[in-house]
């Protein structure tokens, strides 16, 4: 409570109100309209965001992309986009190569990042050529399945 008599200000707790907010200390809410949830499936749910928000920031790092200050209609939908991009990353990693942290996923990236493809023209016919591959990255590439694409 403040009180103000005249030149002097005075603060003192209110007590009932600081009991009442300690109650509340370490606790928050999860609204939800699906009610065919459990509480358990719905805090999974919750948590499982952050991860795609981890790894969002874990790409937006590796890119050195700048931050997004103003939430425009243009950076909301690259925002969105790079989450997407960041749970789809995560889930075939998790799905295929049995990758759960954003190390593996960054270090097969880099490696997948080494593939070159160099298309070559006669005339009317060209042909797609693509650079010798290392064993990581034949591992890396059997296992998500594009193997008969490239070989």
């Amino acid at each position: 409570m403040i009180n103000n008599d005249g030149n002097e200000i005075t603060v003192n707790p209110h007590s009932e109100n600081r009991k009442t907010a300690r109650l509340r200390d370490g606790k928050c809410l999860i609204f939800t309209t699906n009610f065919e949830k459990s509480a358990s499936e719905l805090i999974s749910t919750y948590f499982g965001k952050d991860v795609i928000e981890k790894i969002f920031n874990c790409f937006k790092n590796w890119l050195d992309l700048q931050q997004v200050r103003h939430f425009e209609e243009g950076n909301i939908d690259v925002y969105i986009f790079s989450c997407y991009l960041a749970y789809l990353a995560r889930a075939l990693y998790k799905h295929h190569l049995g990758v759960t942290g954003w190390e593996g996923v960054e270090d097969s990236l880099e490696e997948l990042g080494r593939i070159r493809k160099t298309t070559l023209d006669f005339g009317s016919e060209s042909r797609d050529k693509i650079s010798v591959l290392t064993k990581e990255q034949k591992e890396i590439i059997e296992k998500f399945g594009f193997a008969d694409a490239l070989f």
